[in-house]
């Protein structure tokens, strides 16, 4: 979080995607959702969010993967 702080000195502007860079569903994501994402925090925030997921897609995963074994036990 605090290597982000120094990478952008610019604080507390909101955040304006240029058009001409392809964004990817994650960072559009992070862009249209209601929270104002401040430049500092923008790239720190989309990686919370990309680590987010994929622990998401882990946690449903090994849900899974109990739930049928407790089915093949039975």
């Amino acid at each position: 979080m605090l290597k982000c702080r120094k990478k952008w000195p610019w604080r507390g502007t909101r955040v304006k995607v240029p058009k001409p860079i392809k964004v990817s569903s994650l960072t559009k994501f992070a862009v249209t959702s209601p929270y104002l994402f401040t430049l500092t925090h923008f790239k720190c925030k989309l990686r919370m969010v990309q680590v987010l997921a994929r622990m998401n897609i882990q946690l449903t995963q090994r849900m899974m993967h109990v739930t049928h074994q407790m089915s093949v036990r039975r």
